[in-house]
């Protein structure tokens, strides 16, 4: 209602649909009658370049991409404000209970009007400014510059928001195994349609190995120009090099395991 913000401040213990934690999110209205002086946005992040210009040539080298072969952002930076109704509970404790609650926090939060996505980052309790009949709060936010989908590829549902008219549920192959023959690669071809539009990296969940057996699994972009190998091990492996991407509407990710045991990905896409 009226456009409100949902703070969690808490991930590990928020109360998602299937019941699990113990911690609700915040709703700015529901919570502490907060209401908007305009429609709540969060602000697009800055794209950072790399322009380098050459003596007696004109114009310049561009190296925004050269590093990585996408583009980088920097933070998304900016402010809401909101009218404090006065009429609500007792002004003091309120003010009181904000500025414990959010000053200088990390959370995720998401908008009522933007169900689909969350983002993550800090923020500051700015500015408190008491009037007759309404006082208004400033809230300065400093977020990752993606959003991410509420739906984690690979991980059981535990968000509550979801728009079944339009919301975004990613499909992509969720457990893989290796071929029965531990000398051979058994290949998966991730499509374009089911990949990330931005550049997005996995976690691989890895079950059923024996004792100190280990799987082999060959990573291929070549959207990104990635061609990496690397053996995983029973349990949760972070795989920063392993990136998925969809930046052409064309592109495939190719992965090749080896080895006797499974391989869950679980992964948030990412949005701008």
């Amino acid at each position: 209602m009226y456009h409100s913000i949902n703070i969690i401040t808490n991930m590990r213990n928020y109360i998602g649909a299937n019941g699990l934690g113990t911690v609700k999110p915040i709703n700015t209205w529901d919570d502490w009658h907060l209401v908007p002086s305009s429609r709540p946005t969060i602000s697009n992040p800055k794209l950072i370049t790399k322009y380098i210009d050459i003596p007696g040539a004109s114009g310049s080298v561009d190296l925004t991409d050269a590093l990585t072969g996408f583009p980088t952002y920097s933070d998304r930076e900016g402010e809401i404000e909101f009218y404090v109704m006065n009429d609500y509970g007792i002004w003091t404790q309120r003010r009181n209970e904000i500025n414990n609650i959010l000053h200088g926090q990390k959370v995720s939060l998401y908008l009522d009007d933007e169900l689909d996505y969350y983002y993550v980052g800090r923020i500051e309790v700015d500015d408190w400014k008491s009037q007759k009949d309404f006082s208004t709060i400033t809230l300065k936010y400093r977020l990752e510059p993606y959003k991410y989908s509420i739906h984690d590829v690979g991980e059981p549902w535990i968000w509550d928001p979801f728009n079944f008219e339009n919301g975004i549920i990613n499909n992509i192959y969720q457990e893989m195994t290796g071929d029965t023959d531990t000398s051979k690669y058994k290949e998966y071809i991730f499509r374009g349609e089911n990949l990330p539009m931005q550049p997005t990296y996995g976690i691989f969940n890895v079950s059923d190995l024996q004792d100190n057996d280990t799987i082999n699994v060959k990573f291929i972009n070549n959207e990104l120009n990635i061609s990496t190998e690397t053996t995983l091990s029973n349990g949760s492996n972070i795989m920063y090099d392993f990136i998925f991407s969809n930046l052409s509407g064309q592109n495939n990710v190719i992965m090749r395991v080896k080895g006797n045991g499974k391989i869950n990905i679980s992964m948030h896409f990412r949005s701008l």
